[in-house]
């Protein structure tokens, strides 16, 4: 079954799937920022709660694409490493624009936020939520052939 979120409804679903998963969250995002002093801006309150899970164990995988692409996501990706979150780079060339967030391989959300502040408080944009286990298969499968690909972040 698949579900459209609102922006509103969107960050509260990922929070609540965050804080409920047991085993694996996968995530790709194109554009990710982090921003330690705003704790109450919908971006970074996911960004808690992914590194939240990892911290009770769950294998947070995070893949962006590679600092040559976005400058931005090199800070946020060091931030996540250093919290226990598995975050790997795509090489160089290998532009990916996707925001996808797979949840226990039960539930898949994709979107067009980036991890922003500004895609969550000023820009319009659209989610799909994936509760059909059929329907998340492909998304798993295509998220893990990337996962491979890419390469770990370095200090």
């Amino acid at each position: 079954m698949t579900h459209y979120l609102s922006t509103d409804q969107l960050y509260r679903r990922i929070l609540l799937l965050c804080s409920t998963t047991r085993q694996t969250i996968r995530a790709a995002y194109f554009v990710a920022r982090h921003w330690p002093e705003r704790t109450s801006n919908p971006a970074q309150m996911i960004a808690l709660a992914l590194v939240a899970a990892a911290h009770r164990g769950v294998d947070v995988r995070l893949l962006l694409p590679s600092y040559r692409q976005v400058l931005s996501n090199r800070r946020t990706a060091l931030w996540f490493k250093a919290h226990l979150v598995d975050v790997r780079l795509l090489k160089a060339g290998s532009l990916h624009h996707n925001k996808l967030l797979i949840f226990d391989d039960q539930a898949a959300i994709v979107s067009t936020h980036n991890l922003t502040l500004t895609d969550f408080a000023r820009n319009w944009n659209s989610a799909a939520l994936i509760t059909s286990a059929d329907d998340v298969r492909p998304a798993i499968t295509d998220f893990d052939i990337h996962w491979r690909l890419a390469r770990a972040i370095k200090k």
